[in-house]
């Protein structure tokens, strides 16, 4: 046998046009994604696929954005990985994000 997860049962990927790096110098930096719905779970990744996530937020009741703290991405330029998951379906496919040095 083999599973089949079946579209409706996960997730819309974010768009990454929703979704803003703030790569600070010295404080904590910040993914926010936007378009979203009380519920959904945001994770960020470093890495486009495996590892853990490296940061997690919940959409809070009458909310539609969520901001992600992250202690430390990088002092250089580089990437995040994005995730959502709405109740009661699968974690969407990782949607890749540039991000500035400090």
């Amino acid at each position: 046998r083999t599973v089949k997860a079946y579209d409706s049962e996960i997730t819309n990927s974010a768009v990454a046009a929703n979704i803003v790096v703030l790569n600070n110098d010295g404080t904590a930096d910040i993914v926010r994604v936007t378009g979203l719905e009380a519920g959904d779970v945001v994770n960020v990744y470093d890495v486009a696929t495996g590892g853990g996530s490296v940061g997690m937020a919940t959409v809070a009741d009458g909310k539609t954005s969520v901001n992600v703290t992250i202690d430390q991405l990088s002092v250089k330029a580089g990437k995040v990985y994005v995730t959502i998951t709405k109740e009661n379906k699968q974690e969407s496919t990782r949607v890749v994000k540039d991000y500035i040095a400090e």
